[in-house]
């Protein structure tokens, strides 16, 4: 099941509406952190997508993740 919205994004905004379903899916498995792979299933993304996403909120400044790696997203608890 993906997160991310069903229904046609505004012209110029795909880019928002499939990052703030990563950082929702992120928040939903703040406790344990989540895989890529599983961040890759559930958002529907391609894996290289979903990597540079999560990597350019990191390092934005988004504190909602602490670290991304190959194998886990963590997040602040």
């Amino acid at each position: 099941m993906s997160s991310l919205p069903t229904s046609r994004p505004r012209p110029g905004a795909q880019s928002i509406g499939r990052a703030m379903g990563l950082v929702n899916l992120v928040a939903r498995h703040h406790d344990l952190g989540i895989s890529l792979q599983a961040l890759v299933q559930a958002s529907g993304l391609d894996r290289t997508t979903a990597w540079r996403m999560l990597g350019s909120l990191l390092l934005a400044g988004w504190n909602g993740i602490t670290r991304v790696s190959n194998d886990q997203v963590t997040t602040a608890r």
